[in-house]
């Protein structure tokens, strides 16, 4: 009999599955931060405060769970088995998939991996998968941009450094990055430096000026006091962007010519927004089933 080994494995891999109810944290993936950029843009880095509300309210998901974002998620899980394995045999392996509880901010956790220095120094490693010519492009960088990190995941990595810092255990965490489709790797050491009353970022030693570690945490108490409240947080990302915003970001090399000029011709068959709504797992819920 004639059938798609592919099709079942789908099946499989998306099928629901029962998770008992467990205490309501927030994950350091959650994490979120607000700044202004040098063209006066407020931007929002990191989770969406809305779908994490979402989340933590036991609010139903749209539909089935989606295979494309199953398989991404086993790939990235797939790459740091492998690296983890690799650091094993170096002999630099100390410890990997560490939970935690950060009490103070009600976060629950898991560390990738702590590694280990020659000298006995220990730091974090924390790994991350990707793949395609953009995110190359501003992971890796090129000649004409520097690499560096994305900022939902630095903004995780921060959490784990300020915990583990706090903890007097790791000074620095690294981000190891490694292409899907290409094997591309980058790697960046994260800090958190002490700049008069602010604790900023440091991304290979250089000060990361746009926000400071306590707005991370402040995010969470907003987001924590909406909870409490039952106040649903208004959304930090548009799925439809208007004119004025698209011809903005085109403007600045955001949009590229090519979804421009098919916006141009027909937008409402080729709307630009944000990613974050695209693959949001309460999109409808979010727009009223629209």
């Amino acid at each position: 009999m004639s059938f798609s080994l592919i099709a079942k494995t789908d099946e499989w891999m998306t099928r629901r599955q029962l998770f008992l109810p467990r205490g309501l944290h927030f994950y350091p993936s959650e994490a979120s931060v607000e700044w202004i950029d040098h063209h006066g843009i407020t931007r929002v880095g990191g989770a969406c405060m809305r779908q994490v509300y979402y989340r933590c309210t036991n609010t139903p998901v749209d539909g089935q769970p989606d295979a494309y974002s199953e398989w991404i998620f086993a790939l990235g899980k797939a790459v740091e088995q492998i690296l983890v394995e690799q650091w094993k045999q170096m002999g630099i392996w100390v410890a990997n998939n560490i939970k935690f509880l950060d009490e103070e901010h009600n976060i629950s956790g898991e560390l990738d991996v702590v590694l280990t220095e020659p000298d006995g120094t220990l730091y974090g490693a924390e790994v991350k998968s990707f793949y395609g010519y953009q995110a190359t492009r501003d992971i890796c960088g090129n000649k004409h941009q520097q690499g560096k990190p994305k900022t939902s995941q630095l903004l995780q990595t921060l959490v784990y450094v300020d915990l583990c810092r706090k903890l007097g255990i790791i000074d620095y965490f690294k981000m190891i990055y490694y292409a899907r489709d290409s094997a591309n790797r980058a790697e960046f050491d994260i800090t958190l430096l002490q700049d008069g009353e602010f604790l900023r970022p440091t991304i290979n030693g250089v000060i990361d000026y746009r926000f400071t570690m306590q707005e991370i945490y402040d995010r969470y108490a907003i987001l924590a006091d909406h909870i409490n409240n039952k106040i649903l947080p208004v959304r930090d990302f548009e799925r439809v962007w208007d004119e004025e915003k698209v011809e903005q970001r085109h403007d600045i090399g955001e949009v590229s010519d090519t979804a421009y000029k098919d916006w141009k011709k027909r937008p409402e068959k080729n709307p630009i927004g944000d990613w974050q709504c695209r693959y949001c797992p309460y999109s409808s819920i979010c727009y009223g089933g629209k």
